[in-house]
């Protein structure tokens, strides 16, 4: 199996597309929390740390097989941890809520909020069932990688390149377009046109609402 793995010797060693693209987004945003005069604040030390310690994994672990599955699982780590810091990091930047935009790119494609289109069919139940299909994605997550890792091969490589770089996009588009709470209305938007699925989330300050990193339950809001 490791012979058909193709995994680069040490003298063909060049960084792969998903490890660039999440090196490029710890730097990038280490440098915006720097500009936006972060300096000596714990997240900027934090991610400029897990950056650089992610780099040194990675211009450490040069080919072979199990080298491979070193950077495999450096990379997971480092989307986990960006994945649950970025609810740190977005009010440290202090990026601007694109709510507006966001809700003005909607009228104009489907001429309202597309969550208007779900009031008809939005419950309780159906928002768990969704937050339930939500969850097992993340099992499904770790049973991927884990499998790439445990079975190396080109197909568990390309798994790698696609996955977290898709991740690195993605947050590097959540910190630059960011918006509220999905559990808030949009803009111009009546609350009792929707009925939202009821949250303990609802007691947490608006601040706090405004800059969290990722909503975990599928809600109608309008």
């Amino acid at each position: 199996m490791d012979d058909a793995f193709d995994a680069p010797t040490s003298r063909q060693f060049s960084f792969q597309v998903h490890e660039l693209a999440l090196i490029s987004l710890g730097t990038a945003t280490t440098l915006a929390l720097l500009a936006a005069g972060q300096c000596l604040k714990v997240v900027t030390l934090e991610t400029a740390g897990l950056t650089i310690l992610y780099t040194s994994v990675l211009l450490t672990c040069r080919g072979g097989t199990e080298r491979f599955r070193i950077r495999l699982f450096a990379s997971y780590g480092f989307v986990v941890w960006f994945y649950s810091a970025v609810a740190r990091i977005t009010p440290a930047l202090g990026t601007t809520l694109r709510d507006g935009t966001l809700f003005a790119i909607d009228k104009a494609i489907f001429g309202q909020t597309p969550a208007v289109f779900c009031e008809q069919v939005a419950s309780v139940w159906l928002t768990d069932l969704l937050s339930l299909c939500y969850l097992t994605y993340h099992f499904y997550l770790v049973i991927a990688v884990v499998h790439a890792a445990v079975v190396p091969n080109p197909a568990g490589r390309r798994l790698s390149i696609y996955l977290f770089t898709a991740f690195a996009i993605g947050f590097a588009g959540y910190l630059m377009v960011l918006r509220s709470d999905r559990r808030s209305p949009a803009p111009n938007c009546s609350r009792n046109r929707c009925p939202v699925a009821p949250s303990h989330a609802s007691s947490r300050t608006s601040s706090r609402r405004a800059h969290r990193a990722m909503t975990f339950s599928p809600v109608c809001t309008c």
